[in-house]
């Protein structure tokens, strides 16, 4: 009998496997800022790959399940097929949790091969997720919508940044034996894991859930084809830029992301019409795609201008940190504030029981609402400072040490909140 096909508890939500990696990303990105934040105050006393491990527990064990988990549970509904928590979910969930932790382990202890073995079984994860995501598109009643392109595009750059990332730590020589050096192989790695996975699914999941938080159509639908169209262009032309040492494909992909990342922002404006005020859900999306759009738009001034080597170390660790924050971790507070209690109540289950639905839902949204207002100010407010103290100084500072107050304060006060609804979901009706 499969996780979906035991009968849950009388007035208990089921037990959701894609909510478990939901939750484990949630884990993942705490303990990666935790990290964070010891790197900013204690450099000296972290091991010499931490940041490393922060960088990669933050993506890895924190992104990458949060979104495999989410994706898992759209795809279905966007395809029309059914869907059961069987032991390839299981499996997967095993995989993109497990070996991330080892990846982040094998990285404070400087084993870099070890950490490559922790990459290998990250993508045995990601061919088992692409099969379950194949064998659902086969059985679709029709083609590809826009939002399953996409998640499916997203998961084959993933695919392809996590098989480079693999040759790096196998062996620089692997790389140079393929005709590039590693230091291309590393650009090609970071820009197809964030820009291209991340960046596909949260500009996928922004069409389709952002006016389903407002409640009203999207603005322009022809005008998220495009958006797909030239945003996905723009990752696989800046891929190549980087293996074949092409600037001018370079400036070429950075106006085609720019161009993607203009048209969202208008997409999403238009739709909201103005700020959505105490729809903090819509908030959040709303800022981080502006977020996102003030990002690349630095990016592509950088890469125009040629002034990236110009450029003090710790600025561009701020401008990192800009778009990372303002960008990826408010539009996952955002979703998360609207998807989750759906995603806990009705678990792996095709049959929720909509008298649990019906009771606790609201005492769910009623948990994430409540400061919620101020929590968006005092998260943006801190990113803002935050970015100003990366100005200053690299070296802990006033400035900087306020925005990371400010920041985990605002994160802190959002998962509390998810603990709460958890314990809803869980509890007898």
């Amino acid at each position: 009998m499969t996780v979906a096909e035991r009968p849950p508890e009388k007035g208990v939500a089921p037990f959701s496997i894609r909510g478990a990696l939901v939750l484990a990303g949630f884990a993942g990105i705490c303990l990666s800022m935790a990290m964070g934040i010891a790197l900013l105050l204690w450099p000296a006393v972290v091991p010499g790959l931490a940041r490393l491990a922060h960088a990669h527990l933050a993506f890895a064990g924190g992104v990458v399940p949060m979104i495999a988990g989410a994706m898992l549970y759209f795809l279905p509904t966007l395809l029309r097929v059914p869907f059961r928590e069987d032991w390839t979910i299981a499996l997967i969930a095993v995989l993109l949790i497990g070996a991330p932790i080892a990846m982040t382990l094998a990285l404070l202890v400087g084993s870099v091969p070890l950490m490559g073995l922790g990459g290998v079984l990250i993508l045995a994860g990601l061919l088992i997720m692409g099969w379950r995501v194949a064998v659902m598109t086969w059985q679709s009643l029709g083609p590809l919508d826009l939002n399953s392109r996409f998640y499916v595009t997203a998961l084959l750059f993933l695919s392809a940044a996590v098989l480079f990332g693999v040759t790096m730590a196998a062996s620089p020589l692997t790389a140079i034996a393929l005709g590039v050096s590693h230091g291309t192989v590393r650009l090609a790695h970071i820009h197809l894991a964030l820009a291209g996975f991340v960046g596909m699914t949260v500009i996928g999941t922004m069409h389709n859930l952002f006016p389903t938080v407002l409640g009203r159509p999207l603005a322009h639908p022809a005008l998220a084809r495009r958006t797909f169209l030239a945003y996905s262009t723009g990752i696989l032309v800046l891929a190549v830029s980087f293996l074949g040492d092409l600037p001018w494909a370079r400036r070429a992909a950075a106006l085609l992301i720019l161009l993607s990342a203009g048209m969202l922002f208008v997409n999403v404006s238009r739709t909201a019409g103005s700020y959505p005020g105490r729809n903090v859900p819509a908030a959040h999306l709303l800022l981080g795609a502006g977020y996102f759009f003030v990002w690349v738009s630095i990016e592509a001034v950088n890469e125009f201008l040629a002034i990236h080597g110009k450029v003090i170390p710790h600025v561009l660790a701020g401008i990192t940190h800009l778009g990372l924050l303002g960008w990826l971790v408010q539009t996952i507070i955002g979703a998360a504030s609207f998807i989750l209690p759906v995603l806990l109540l009705t678990g792996g289950s095709a049959h929720p029981d909509l008298g649990v639905m019906a009771v606790k839902m609201p005492a769910m949204r009623k948990i994430l609402q409540k400061g919620a207002v101020w929590r968006v100010a005092v998260f943006n407010t801190g990113v803002l400072v935050l970015f100003a103290g990366w100005f200053w100084s690299k070296e802990p500072n006033p400035v900087s040490v306020l925005g990371v107050l400010l920041t985990v304060g605002a994160v802190v006060h959002f998962l509390m909140a998810v603990v709460r609804v958890v314990l809803v979901a869980r509890q007898e009706k």
